[in-house]
């Protein structure tokens, strides 16, 4: 495995972690507003996080090739 595989994998691990983190704290933010509403925010706080990392390493992966 090449090094930019182990930079793309290693900024997915980083963005699943991320992504989980955020979307914790999404849903207990809006815990008390309704259950419905805390797994809307964990959901979109989750995608927010994921697509902003992917976003990076889809520019990373475009400048070291």
């Amino acid at each position: 495995m090449s090094w930019q595989h182990k930079v793309s994998v290693g900024l997915y691990r980083i963005a699943l972690v991320v992504s989980i983190f955020f979307s914790l704290m999404a849903f207990l933010v809006f815990y008390q507003a309704g259950i419905f509403n805390a797994l809307l925010a964990a959901v979109i706080a989750f995608g927010i996080a994921f697509g902003l990392v992917a976003l990076l390493n889809w520019i990373l992966r475009g400048f070291i090739g």
